[in-house]
């Protein structure tokens, strides 16, 4: 088992410490042949919330207090297209003209990195899956290898405090890092300076983080309304396994609310 993973577990290991810089052919043999099936009976955790929820807060937390690795589609599909796989020039050409990833090329993905050694006791997914149809392949691929959903935890924010959060984000795009002047502000940024390019730096790399474009009050809603559809349908899929966190608070509050919500399905053993 382990010399089937060597080269593919490289290549995650050094997309982690290098955002983009993952050797193509680990990469290829990781998505086109996948050969060493996982452990049953794993950990798989969904995370899911609104746009500034607070997610890529949680989840890093989430991973390692249950010592298993978070995945993202946006990190897949980023090391996909920085690589010049086919899948990744099918991707970035998606991408480009403005399209959706369809399902069945992000299950494919998702598969291929399920199948490594850091994902052998489970993993967290963060904001996947976010439509009903996307809950049913994952069951379905779950499934091929006698695992299934052990909790779907809904992030539950008030509009007022999300659309709070929106005007105040700023992103290393490379990474996906999320940062917020108020609640998670870089390290660059002293007290009481005003946000700029100058002192808003990712902690990882030092880069010139981005400010999040805001959105009419309108758009908004209507955002948040799709999103509440579908995690009321996806809610419903999953039943007693599903649980909603209150995550208004500071991320300090947010996180001791998760302890409760884990105690509750270590009691259960799921």
């Amino acid at each position: 088992m382990e010399v089937c993973h060597g080269s593919v577990q490289r290549a995650v290991d050094s997309h982690e410490i290098q955002p983009g810089k993952v050797r193509y052919q680990d990469f290829l043999d990781w998505v086109m042949h996948p050969t060493c099936p996982p452990a049953e009976g794993r950990k798989v955790i969904l995370l899911l919330g609104p746009s500034a929820s607070g997610k890529s807060t949680v989840s890093p937390k989430l991973a390692e207090q249950l010592g298993i690795p978070k995945i993202t589609t946006h990190d897949l599909l980023r090391a996909a297209v920085a690589l010049g796989s086919a899948v990744g020039r099918q991707v970035e050409g998606i991408m480009k003209r403005g399209g959706t990833v369809p399902d069945p090329l992000l299950m494919q993905l998702i598969h291929a990195r399920v199948r490594l050694r850091d994902c052998s006791s489970g993993f967290v997914l963060d904001g996947f899956p976010e439509t009903l149809n996307q809950a049913k392949l994952l069951d379905a691929l779950l499934a091929e290898s006698g695992d299934a959903v052990t909790a779907a935890l809904f992030l539950d924010v008030s509009e007022e405090k999300l659309h709070a959060r929106k005007m105040g984000r700023w992103t290393h795009k490379p990474s996906g890092r999320s940062y917020h002047i108020t609640w998670a502000p870089p390290q660059s940024l002293g007290p009481g300076q005003v946000p700029c390019e100058a002192n808003m730096r990712d902690d990882v790399t030092g880069e010139v983080l981005m400010a999040a474009e805001g959105c009419h009050p309108d758009e908004h809603k209507q955002e948040l309304a799709h999103y509440c559809q579908e995690a009321s349908s996806i809610s419903t899929h999953y039943g007693s396994r599903g649980r909603r966190v209150l995550a208004n608070g500071s991320p300090n509050d947010v996180w001791q609310a998760f302890q409760g919500v884990l105690s509750h399905f270590k009691t259960r053993q799921c």
